[in-house]
């Protein structure tokens, strides 16, 4: 079967990204967040750092601050919310909730107030009045101002308003002004504050237990080839937030791993420690859109299609409220796998946001691949992806997603020209259990024609995961649990149904069917790819996935994922199906 010629596709998408474009540009423009832009920011006070729950464009005016005063000395004028402390001098203006002058000796320890701000001619804040307010004392405080400075990291915005530090997560809320974009999935991060080390530096980390059975996985009952895993694995992460325009993470992974495979009975046991993400990141370099990252990072996309690794790097981030642009050159030093070894990513990538929920990337990843097999020969696998990426959410009952790609380059000596689609919809009932419904469908063209010169073979970039989620709480891969499949010469049909019933409760049921676009006579990395295939049939199978995730506690995750697949017709020899039990457990602080 001939592959369907991207151009039309790319066409298809850049219609379905017009009425997005069309219907953002029909409301109101939120701001970016910069120096200068006036926000009233909600939150309390974590020591002595002032964490962000709630983040809204603001009104011109002289700043405030509303919420439960903590004290006020009469001798010296000073007031203090938590660990912000106000200034105020002989203009400053005392008033109950009627508006009638008072004595600011009878002001109290947990009275709601706000203090009105202005800027003397030293340019120093100084109260402008005090007013006490109706009503019971909130434990949340409301900051109003103009932001002093601004830095993003990986997963946090730090932002200097009324000489205060604060902090905003992954949990703030923004209304008004466009959420600054994290630079990694996710699922990275931590549930968990960690613990604060000083002012500038914290620890986080996770401990995870992972338990699996794979049953089956040479689809022949009559070989035994079963494993059962026990992994153990830690991380510590030293995050550096930002001095100035500096910020940084150092990243520790430990592993322990016992795995008894049935067919030779042997038990093995493996452990290694090695470096995570380890970098320095900074912001305004080149002017105040543009930030400057070296040294071991993090590259993923929302699902992992392109790429989910660490990877030595040098990457440049230009970054404007509806616009982004990311260069990086990227290559395995410290510790390659082998596979990995000796090969230099090169990646550029342009990203609109036509919306809130709504963002269109188009991208080229260059591999060069410059490794050799174990026979001395090269290895050549060097795909150059061209691509445009399209996610995003309607309200909350519709979710969808688009990735369109052409690989070209060279493999093995032969040159390289492969397309693929993959797109989706999750439709969500606005209801108790939240019930959802997905539709998928993913084809990697195949090669038609193995005596001519080009391998017409799509391939991925071997950075992949193909790991994500929909409505639920846990990821799991998308193109099946134990089948596994890199999007090469295949055709994949999506259904799954889900349920969550609390916030961080959910429950996946997915089914996946497999076809061939061209028949061949071996899978391109499956986790069955040592079965041959007959050259006649193009049925590989279909698999069923359960996945069922729990994340109310706010330290621990729980995941079981069980897994079923029943070969079809273009295997050769017997078949018999395969079965997956996979149990997740993880501490995270």
């Amino acid at each position: 079967m001939n592959p369907k010629p991207v151009l039309p596709l790319l066409l298809a998408a850049a219609l379905l990204a017009w009425p997005l474009t069309a219907a953002s540009a029909a409301v109101r423009p939120d701001q970016r967040l910069d120096v200068g832009t006036r926000v009233n920011i909600k939150g309390l006070f974590r020591g002595t750092v002032f964490e962000a729950q709630e983040i809204e464009a603001a009104q011109d005016g002289s700043g405030s601050v509303k919420g439960t005063i903590d004290r006020y000395d009469p001798a010296t004028g000073e007031l203090r919310f938590g660990a912000l402390r106000l200034q105020a001098d002989e203009r400053t203006r005392f008033r109950d909730a009627a508006g009638n002058d008072i004595d600011p000796a009878t002001l109290r320890p947990g009275q709601r107030v706000k203090a009105s701000l202005r800027v003397d001619d030293s340019g120093e804040i100084r109260v402008r009045r005090v007013r006490i307010m109706p009503g019971d004392s909130p434990s949340r405080l409301r900051l109003e101002g103009a932001v002093q400075s601004v830095v993003h990291t990986e997963t946090e915005t730090y932002i200097q308003l009324l000489g205060q530090e604060v902090r905003a997560t992954a949990r703030t809320a923004w209304d008004g002004i466009v959420r600054p974009r994290s630079f990694v999935d996710d699922e990275d991060v931590r549930p968990a504050r960690g613990v604060q080390l000083g002012r500038f530096t914290r620890l986080s980390g996770e401990l995870r237990l992972d338990y699996k059975s794979e049953q089956n996985y040479d689809l022949a009952d009559e070989f035994e080839s079963d494993e059962t895993a026990g992994r153990g694995r830690g991380r510590l992460e030293l995050t550096f937030q930002p001095r100035g325009r500096v910020s940084g993470m150092l990243q520790v992974k430990a592993e322990e791993e016992r795995e008894l495979e049935d067919q030779n009975d042997a038990l093995e046991d493996r452990s290694k420690l090695t470096l995570g993400r380890a970098y320095v990141q900074l912001d305004g370099i080149l002017g105040r859109h543009v930030s400057l990252q070296v040294g071991r990072s993090r590259f993923d996309d929302r699902r992992d299609w392109l790429f989910n690794r660490d990877i030595d790097a040098l990457r440049v981030f230009a970054d404007w409220a509806r616009f982004r642009v990311e260069l990086a050159v990227a290559e395995e030093l410290v510790d390659p796998v082998k596979r990995h070894r000796d090969v230099r990513n090169t990646y550029l990538a342009a990203t609109a946001y036509p919306g809130k929920r709504h963002a269109i990337t188009a991208y080229v990843l260059d591999r060069d691949d410059r490794g050799l097999t174990d026979a001395g020969a090269p290895r050549d696998f060097s795909p150059r992806i061209f691509g445009l990426s399209l996610s995003g959410k309607l309200r909350k009952t519709f979710g969808y997603w688009a990735e369109l790609a052409r690989a070209r380059g060279t493999i093995r000596g032969t040159q390289l020209d492969g397309e693929a689609f993959d797109a989706g919809v999750t439709l969500i009932v606005p209801s108790r259990l939240e019930p959802s419904l997905t539709l998928g469908y993913a084809m990697g063209s195949g090669d038609d024609d193995p005596l001519d010169d080009t391998d017409r073979t799509f391939r991925q970039s071997g950075l992949q995961l193909n790991n994500g989620k929909w409505n639920g709480v846990s990821s799991f891969r998308y193109y099946g649990e134990i089948s596994r499949p890199e999007l090469a010469n295949l055709h994949i049909e999506t259904i799954g149904v889900g349920i969550r019933p609390r916030r961080k409760t959910s429950l996946d049921l997915v089914y996946h069917r497999y076809r061939l676009d061209v028949p061949a006579s071996e899978l391109v990395e499956a986790s069955y790819d040592d079965r041959r295939l007959n050259l006649l049939d193009t049925e590989i199978g279909e698999e069923w996935n359960l996945i069922a995730g729990f994340e109310e506690l706010r330290h621990f995750e729980f995941e079981v994922n069980l897994g079923y697949f029943e070969p079809g017709r273009a295997f050769l020899g017997p078949i018999d199906p395969a079965t997956l039990f996979r149990l997740k457990v993880k501490y995270v602080f």
